[in-house]
């Protein structure tokens, strides 16, 4: 039943295999999960109109709030940032906070947007990334071959807890996620909004992770 913390403690486990891999990228590890897991608070629009899976402290779900959510904001982002530093050899931690900044207020910009003009939540949050990448794009001079494989492992390990939810209970998305809201269209048993949504999230960790680290 709680296959949403099962797919959360995924990612726990593969920021410990890099948080012990990586030492010289631990720090910047915790600092990029502290500056995502914020947006655990969009979970309460998601529950609305997107999905609602259970929870393994179900109390909190009646404020909008779970617990996976806060795990996944934090553990996933770092997973992209030790692949980008170790690929594009850029180990030092050096953040740019005018930048990162900025790239919060695109991102805030784009969910506020795509809210107004009435789009689900997981769109406003795919048009709220999307923006974040353009401008990151337009001012980080990120390494684009390392950047392009950590987006890639990211994907891949996003869709592989994906495929992993399908084999362990293939009834489990179609019943928690209200795809009666959006396209209603599969790939591989999986939304087509969560891969648009794994490819946004693994190009936005990106550039954030391009702003915390020396070049």
């Amino acid at each position: 039943m709680y296959l949403w913390f099962l797919f959360s403690l995924v990612f726990v486990a593969g920021w410990i295999f890099f948080y012990i891999k990586h030492p010289s990228l631990r720090h910047p590890m915790r600092i990029i999960g502290l500056l995502i897991v914020p947006t655990t608070i969009f979970q309460f629009f998601y529950m609305k109109d997107y999905w609602n899976p259970p929870s393994i402290v179900p109390s909190l779900q009646q404020y909008g709030i779970d617990i996976e959510s806060a795990l996944w904001t934090f553990f996933s982002p770092g997973i992209s940032l030790a692949t980008y530093g170790y690929l594009s050899s850029r180990t030092s931690y050096r953040p740019r906070w005018k930048m990162i900044i900025y790239l919060y207020l695109l991102g805030l910009s784009g969910y506020l947007i795509g809210t107004v003009l009435g789009f689900n939540s997981i769109y406003a949050a795919i048009v709220g990334m999307i923006f974040g990448i353009i401008g990151g794009n337009a001012l980080l001079k990120i390494n684009y071959q390392a950047g392009l494989k950590s987006i890639s492992i990211f994907f891949v390990f996003y869709l592989g807890c994906f495929c992993l939810l399908n084999l362990i209970d293939p009834s489990y998305v179609p019943t928690f996620w209200k795809t009666q809201n959006v396209s209603g269209i599969f790939i591989l048993a999986i939304p087509l909004e969560e891969i648009f949504f794994g490819v946004c999230a693994g190009t936005f960790y990106v550039f954030f992770s391009d702003a915390l680290l020396s070049r």
